[in-house]
């Protein structure tokens, strides 16, 4: 039905194909997502007599992000307000958030950056994919509602991710794991897929109509043949058995118009004896002689089969004669 509503339709036009993009992006987003850092404690050096507080304390994040408050030449405790802080105090702050520390937060930073836009670039190529596609989504009967929420899912656990990146930021000390979204992305790129092949299916159509034609009425009278093939079986028997009743039908009446032949020559020769004057004229002339006449007698008539005339002896006609 959707073949022939294809072809006999308003003029076919070919669809565009929905195009989902996301290789790259989702390939580095695995990257992210993969990278060592999430598992690692990140902890200040252990070359100062600090660390074991802090570490104690458990608030490295809280002093690191304190240390940034700390002003050039001033004795205040970002942490007290007091006139606390000695420049060797100072120093082994520095001391402890060294280099490396830096760098593996800096780090962080970066790929919480880059997990963003790959997540961005993700989300924006599914959106695009379906905008101003109204005919294609018609064609493909692509469950819009579905794909939406799945999109709108995933989005939330893009925004749960980074989130959890930002903690890993503010404690660095703190391990974190980051969701693998490539179920989700599959089921949306499946639907994408199961679209795009009826779009195939469509365009082939549109493209081979007159070949499409052709094939479709075949399949048609292939599809009746075999819907029909019994009812077809049981009218080709009926007919058969119709022809051999009237082939006998047939023979019965040849036998009885022989037989029918056959007696009208029997009644044809039995008639003619039947109706035969000789019999009563012979009959006629002995009761003629028995009574004394004897002048004339009952003879067959000339030339006229089953007629008789009155004659006298010397053979000529008494009819109009005939005193006796």
């Amino acid at each position: 039905m959707k073949r022939a509503q294809t072809l006999y339709a308003s003029k076919p036009e070919r669809r565009s194909k929905f195009e989902v993009n996301i290789d790259r992006s989702l390939k580095h987003l695995d990257e992210i997502r993969n990278d060592s850092i999430w598992d690692t404690v990140i902890a200040g050096s252990r070359d100062v007599d600090i660390a074991d507080l802090i570490d104690e304390l458990g608030n490295s994040s809280w002093v690191d992000q304190g240390r940034q408050y700390i002003k050039a030449e001033s004795k205040v405790c970002p942490f007290c307000q007091q006139e606390t802080l000695s420049s060797d105090f100072r120093k082994k702050l520095e001391s402890f958030f060294d280099t490396e520390y830096k760098r593996k937060v800096d780090l962080i930073c970066v790929l919480l950056d880059e997990y963003r836009n790959s997540a961005k670039q993700i989300i924006d190529a599914i959106e695009i994919a379906i905008q101003d596609k109204n005919d294609s989504i018609q064609t493909s009967k692509l469950n819009v509602d579905t794909y939406t929420a799945k999109m709108e899912l995933l989005k939330s656990i893009f925004d749960d991710q980074a989130k959890r990146i930002e903690e890993k930021i503010v404690e660095p000390g703190k391990r974190i794991s980051i969701f693998d979204v490539g179920d989700i992305i599959k089921e949306i790129t499946d639907l994408i897929e199961s679209a795009n092949t009826l779009i195939d299916v469509h365009n082939r159509l549109v493209d081979q109509r007159d070949t499409e034609e052709i094939s479709l009425r075949d399949d048609v009278w292939a599809s009746s043949i075999h819907d029909t093939a019994s009812l077809i079986r049981t009218y080709q028997k009926d007919i058969a058995d119709v022809n051999k009743a009237i082939a006998g039908i047939k023979r019965a009446r040849d036998a009885k118009k022989a037989e029918v032949d056959n007696l009208k020559v029997t009644i044809e020769e039995r008639g003619r004896n039947i109706t035969s004057v000789q019999p009563p004229i012979d009959e006629i002339n002995r009761s003629l002689k028995g009574y004394g006449f004897t002048n004339f007698s009952i003879q067959p008539a000339d030339g006229k089969e089953n007629y008789y005339c009155i004659k006298r002896e010397d053979g000529t006609l008494a009819t109009n004669t005939l005193s006796e």
